[in-house]
């Protein structure tokens, strides 16, 4: 049965909820428009990028976890590095282990692939804290 966006962003929120990155973080795992409006918790926010329609469905999930800026010590607010790389290597780790798991196409009927890009840290200067950003590319069965 072929999927809308909105239950392939659903079911990726969901594995984000059952991975060891929803400890890790100070904040929640959000669906895109639902993050608290100025959070200053460290949360993730998946939303469903793009997709085409077949037999075999194929798109990208946007997945970006926030983290507060920190202190520097001179009352100037900067990026919070140690926490940015943990949780960057934490989404890394996530993202391997969809992709070398053959439980997420035996329970779910995707396969997830290698994205077009890395997992990069974005500065977010209008709310004063850093984002890691990662693209999920994902094939979905529909037979």
């Amino acid at each position: 049965m072929r999927k809308v966006a909105e239950e392939v962003e659903q079911d990726v929120f969901g594995l984000l909820h059952s991975d060891p990155i929803a400890a890790l973080i100070s904040g929640g795992i959000y669906r895109q428009g639902m993050r608290p409006f100025n959070s200053g918790s460290e949360d993730i926010v998946v939303s469903f990028l793009t997709g085409l329609d077949g037999q075999k469905q194929t798109g990208i999930v946007n997945i970006n976890c926030y983290v507060p800026d920190i202190d520097n010590g001179q009352q100037l607010l900067v990026k919070n590095v140690g926490r940015c790389k943990t949780l960057a290597i934490a989404l890394n780790t996530f993202k391997e282990e969809l992709m070398t798991s053959d439980l997420a196409l035996d329970r779910s009927g995707y396969k997830f692939l290698p994205g077009d890009s890395m997992i990069t840290t974005y500065e977010e200067k209008e709310i004063d804290q850093h984002f890691i950003n990662m693209r999920l590319k994902f094939e979905y069965l529909t037979i």
